[in-house]
C-alpha cells in the first residue's frame, strides 16, 4: 500500500481544515506512473485521470459519513477541542477488477476528518 497524509490549513491566520489519509494498493499502481500520486507525470491529476493512465476506469466512489467526538491526537492535530464533534467520511473509489467481474476493486481508501461545526453538510439529488 502507498499511504498518503494530506493537510490543508486556509484563513488567515491559517486554521486547520482538513486531515486525512489516503492509501492506494500497489497491486495495481505498483511499477507504473502513478505508483506515487503526487511524482511522476500524472501528478496531482487526481484518481480518476491517474488511473484512466493506466488502464483502469473509476466507476464508483463510496463516502460514508460519521459524526463523532475525536481523539486527544486528532483534537490537537485540527486545533479543536476534544468535546467538539468532528466528521470522519470515509471515502473509496472503485476501478472495474476486469470486464464482466461482479466485484469492483478499491482504488483508493481515504479518511478525511474535519471540524463539524466549520462546515455545513449539503446534498442535492436528482430524482429520475
Amino acid at each position: 500500500m502507498t499511504c498518503t497524509r494530506y493537510f490543508i490549513r486556509m484563513g488567515n491566520p491559517p486554521q486547520p481544515v482538513t486531515s486525512s489519509l489516503a492509501w492506494e494498493p500497489l497491486a495495481i499502481t505498483g511499477g507504473t506512473d502513478i505508483e506515487l500520486p503526487h511524482e511522476g507525470p500524472h501528478a496531482d491529476r487526481g484518481i480518476v485521470d491517474r488511473f484512466s493512465a493506466i488502464g483502469h476506469e473509476v466507476n464508483q466512489v463510496e463516502e460514508r459519513l460519521d459524526i463523532r467526538t475525536p481523539t486527544v491526537e486528532e483534537a490537537k492535530l485540527l486545533d479543536i477541542l476534544a468535546s467538539r464533534p468532528v466528521v470522519q467520511i470515509t471515502q473509496t473509489f472503485r476501478v472495474a477488477d476486469r470486464v464482466g467481474a461482479e466485484d469492483d476493486l478499491a482504488a483508493e481508501t481515504a479518511d478525511i476528518l474535519f471540524p463539524a461545526y466549520r462546515y455545513e453538510l449539503r446534498y442535492v439529488m436528482e430524482i429520475r
